[in-house]
């Protein structure tokens, strides 16, 4: 990360000689602070879209995706604007680091595949955890009507009066569990259960789907809802 310098040469060796030194960090200070405020600006929309789900509060839920929309546009210039500049920033809290990830994780496809470079690295340097970035694998894939690998992806669409929502596909299903362990990811019924407590209704995991069916079931299910 390149530093900048504050004052003149005199000042800097001034503040220095005073154990003030950790003045020249600013910058990175800065930075971390910037993207915790991204962060809580992202999980505080989330948080409420969920919540409005399990209550089923429809205009609330509407009116929660514009805000979400809204200040993704805003995150995704802060974020972007920082990896375009320097790459992943070293030195950053937990909460910077996942940040980034958050913003990537939920642009759209081709800023997906335009940083996951970036999110590789990250997760290799220790910055994000491993689970983080084959999740946003996951879902390049299947925004490429790809199977996922690791089975973090679900989809949700309407049927009737209802919302159903399913786990996207999975390649060699049998061997999920195994994957998911080594990328410290709970086992897929757990996911799946917690997945359904979080936004309130059941979440189906069949193993003998593939993405045509899923898509023919989701397009049905659109089509229902709308001539309603």
């Amino acid at each position: 990360m390149k530093l900048q310098l504050w004052g003149s040469c005199f000042f800097a060796v001034a503040v220095a000689s005073a154990g003030l030194a950790a003045v020249a960090q600013t910058p990175q200070r800065d930075t971390d602070s910037l993207l915790r405020a991204v962060r809580d600006r992202d999980q505080k929309l989330r948080l409420a879209l969920m919540d409005y789900y399990a209550r089923d509060v429809a205009d609330s839920v509407l009116w929660c995706y514009g805000q979400i929309e809204l200040a993704d546009v805003e995150n995704q210039r802060e974020v972007f604007g920082i990896l375009d500049a320097e790459g992943w920033p070293e030195g950053l809290s937990d909460e910077a680091n996942s940040a980034i990830f958050l913003v990537v994780d939920h642009a759209d496809v081709e800023a997906q595949r335009r940083y996951y470079r970036d999110v590789v690295k990250a997760a290799r340097r220790g910055y994000i955890d491993r689970g983080l970035q084959v999740t946003l694998r996951d879902r390049i894939l299947m925004r490429g009507g790809k199977r996922q690998v690791y089975g973090t992806q679900t989809v949700s669409f309407a049927r009737g009066d209802s919302t159903v929502c399913y786990v996207w596909p999975v390649v060699r299903s049998r061997s999920i569990d195994r994957r998911r362990s080594r990328v410290n990811l709970s086992a897929m019924d757990r996911y799946v259960e917690l997945v359904g407590d979080g936004f309130g209704f059941d979440v189906v995991w069949d193993r003998s789907l593939n993405v045509e069916e899923l898509e023919r079931m989701r397009r049905n299910g659109a089509a229902v809802a709308a001539d309603e």
